[in-house]
């Protein structure tokens, strides 16, 4: 995250990964570091700082 909040802040970045418990794919679509879609629904994330 830190990459699409300084490297990337002024790029489209999407990020796929899976879940450890289900392997369900985890899609998370970032635009100027900002998050714009996050695929499934019910992904929960968290941003942090500091």
């Amino acid at each position: 995250m830190l990459l699409v909040s300084s490297k990337f802040a002024n790029e489209r970045v999407t990020i796929e990964d899976s879940s450890p418990e289900s392997m369900a794919r985890i899609r998370l679509t970032f635009d100027k570091g900002k998050v714009i879609s996050e695929e499934p629904a019910s992904t929960v994330f968290f941003l942090g700082g500091g």
